[in-house]
């Protein structure tokens, strides 16, 4: 089967759930249904795609209110199920017509549902797939990185379809989450399928989630202060320290001075766009360049595994401090520093107010002040989240950025 590889998963999404089950287990959409509800219960935003055309009864069982619908924008505008972003392939596909959709026209279909839908602040996606645990589950689970599995069989099936599946997805790299037995029938299934993710499913689930930090990433203009509260962020926290700038000069060699007068911005740039897309850090405080955040695959990278902090300062702030530097180089030649601060600031605050998750002011403040409050910020948001934040050491250097 030839189709999509992978899914370009929009910002924010973090965690991805695939319920696959067997041709006989006819409880998998009561099972997506109850871990949906349970993270819901646990304060986590949350989206839902039913990819069964054959039995998409994800809506009906999560109460949702109308279907989805695509915009002017040719955007999908998910339906709501009582603050669930919901979706089916069913509101967009055929099954009536003479010629069935194949796999691999399947798998295009669901690609462009995740990309194309207005999924807001979703930060978990649960997909309840077609029947069938076959090659054909691989590829869907394949179709979105870092998915985690979630395997239901019907009574009887476990072991066999740990057997049947669990190799394949530890050999894809995918994480099953669990594999558990359901049987819909009667009255009483939704609340066994309540129990069971209660007890089987959401530890397991939780307990990986939590078991990946997420990065602290630094952005906003050249003068802000990043690099210095960088440095004292990771040591208040205890948390590995990445710069991108010195990640691109690593590359290219010599410093940003050096290479922008040499090879101008455009090799600078395509260079740290590379770094970003090939981070594997976790819990790290991550130092960004001010142009970084400008391309949107940057802000994908960033986004998916981190916070985003955007430092401000007036432009009088950064006119002064670099003043003081000599590594800087001028973003557009032929301007004055004064110049080339106020222009290009003006341009970019939009971009770095839009992608941001915090905002801090950085004029007139110690180091320990600004470092203090984004310490304080992260470990709330992530406490919210239900995720544990490490504990801040005491900085007793008082400094200006």
């Amino acid at each position: 089967m030839t189709g999509p590889t992978t899914v370009v998963v929009p910002d924010g999404i973090r965690h991805v759930i695939m319920v696959a089950g067997t041709l006989r287990a006819g409880g998998r959409s009561a099972i997506a249904a109850a871990v949906i509800e349970a993270l819901r219960f646990a304060g986590c935003t949350v989206g839902a795609i039913d990819a069964d055309l054959a039995y998409p009864t994800l809506f009906a069982r999560l109460g949702a209110t109308g279907r989805a619908t695509i915009d002017g924008d040719e955007r999908i505008v998910p339906a709501d199920a009582a603050g669930v972003a919901v979706t089916a392939l069913a509101d967009f596909v055929s099954t009536t017509g003479e010629r069935p959709i194949d796999d691999a026209e399947h798998l295009r279909l669901a690609r462009d549902l995740v990309e194309l839908t207005r999924w807001g602040g979703v930060e978990w996606l649960v997909v309840n797939l077609p029947a069938g645990v076959d090659d054909r589950m691989l590829e869907w689970c394949r179709l979105l990185p870092r998915a985690q599995v979630l395997l239901v069989g019907a009574p009887g099936e476990a072991d066999a379809l740990r057997r049947l599946t669990v190799p394949g997805c530890d050999a894809l790299g995918l994480r099953v989450v669990a594999v558990v037995e359901h049987d819909d029938a009667g009255a009483s299934g939704d609340a066994v399928a309540r129990a069971t993710v209660r007890t089987a499913v959401m530890p397991s689930l939780l307990a990986a989630s939590n078991a990946v930090p997420r990065n602290i990433v630094l952005i906003g203009f050249r003068g802000t202060g990043k690099t210095t509260v960088a440095a004292a962020l990771a040591t208040a926290l205890d948390r590995p320290l990445v710069d991108v700038d010195k990640l691109v000069k690593a590359r290219l060699g010599g410093s940003v001075l050096d290479i922008v007068r040499e090879q101008g911005w455009g090799p600078f740039q395509a260079a740290e766009t590379q770094a970003i897309a090939e981070l594997q850090v976790h819990g790290a405080v991550i130092d960004c360049g001010g142009g970084a955040v400008i391309p949107d695959a940057n802000v994908a990278h960033l986004k998916r595994d981190g916070m985003l902090f955007f430092l401000k300062a007036s432009p009088m702030t950064i006119a002064a401090r670099l003043a003081r530097s000599y590594e800087r180089p001028p973003l557009r030649p032929g301007r004055t520093p004064d110049e080339d601060v106020r222009e290009e600031l003006a341009q970019r605050l939009p971009r770095y107010a839009a992608v941001a998750d915090v905002e801090i002011d950085t004029d007139g403040r110690t180091v320990t002040d600004i470092v203090a409050e984004i310490a304080d910020e992260f470990a709330q948001r992530e406490a919210a989240r239900g995720h544990a934040s490490r504990h801040v050491h005491p900085i007793t250097e008082v400094t200006r950025p």
